[in-house]
């Protein structure tokens, strides 16, 4: 977690006079994108300076849960679409998934016809014993960082924190 202000030069931690927002508060806010896919594409960035959605708090994860359900509602009033696609990426090894190296949710309004692709490039149905291997090695990441947090919970006052 970095502060905004340690990010003078970032384009989501200082905004420019006539940015198009739609909502702001204490913890986040909300603007129509600089390069919308749609009209109404809704950017929601935390003020906060994360790159990656695991190292958000997770009282400001549940705010912006809050705020994209809320805003996303009111695309759906606003242009009637057929759909919307709620994305975001954390880009692990800086490999341009994230254009921005900030945190942030796109609320983007689909249309029948709008030519918009999300090419995910599957490949066949893996074997179900294969897909079960997979969910037990999720499994048994989440207990470990589970057991993690509970000895951090025990250690002493003032001891530091394990972040990962």
């Amino acid at each position: 977690m970095q502060p905004a202000d340690a990010h003078k030069d970032h384009p989501f931690c200082h905004w420019a006079p006539h940015t198009p927002f739609v909502h702001q508060d204490q913890l986040a806010v909300a603007l129509i994108d600089r390069r919308p896919i749609h009209r109404y594409h809704v950017l929601v960035v935390p003020r906060e300076h994360d790159q990656n959605f695991v190292d958000l708090p997770d009282e400001l994860v549940a705010h912006l849960s809050w705020l994209t359900k809320r805003l996303s509602q009111a695309v759906r009033e606003v242009c009637s679409p057929d759909a919307i696609s709620h994305l975001s990426d954390d880009d692990l090894t800086g490999l341009g998934f994230n254009l921005v190296g900030h945190y942030e949710i796109h609320i983007i309004p689909r249309f029948r016809g709008d030519r918009v692709c999300i090419d995910w490039g599957r490949e066949a149905e893996p074997s179900p014993g294969l897909r079960l291997g997979w969910a037990a090695e999720v499994r048994a990441a989440c207990a470990a960082r589970q057991e993690r947090m509970d000895a951090g919970a025990r250690r002493a006052p003032g001891a530091p924190r394990d972040r990962r």
